[in-house]
């Protein structure tokens, strides 16, 4: 029985009109090319039941791009490492872990 949302946009509309009606959010990649991620983060955590779980896998920069370099398109939307925790908090959501790998 399949009950998943394959979201093709760019997670700032979930396909479904039901408030917390999701048990589950994962994001395995994509989430690093959602524009605004405070948004796709408040979006995930609107279709989320209490209890739900969210699950995000995300490419960060840990620094700055360097100026006048002609960086692709996705990595100038990428967020750094010290934007994500406070981003999440600023949602009001309380339990938040980050695993960082080098």
């Amino acid at each position: 029985m399949d009950h998943s949302i394959d979201d093709d946009d760019d997670g700032r509309r979930f396909p479904t009109p039901n408030r917390r009606s999701v048990d589950v959010v994962i994001s395995n990649g994509a989430f690093c090319l959602a524009p605004d991620k405070r948004r796709g983060f408040a979006e995930a955590f609107r279709v989320l039941k209490p209890g739900g779980r969210i699950a995000i896998c995300t490419t960060t920069i840990k620094a700055p791009l360097d100026g006048g370099v002609a960086w692709p398109v996705c990595m100038r939307v990428f967020a750094s490492l010290d934007e994500l925790e406070p981003m999440v908090a600023g949602l009001g959501q309380w339990c938040f872990q980050m695993a960082v790998r080098a």
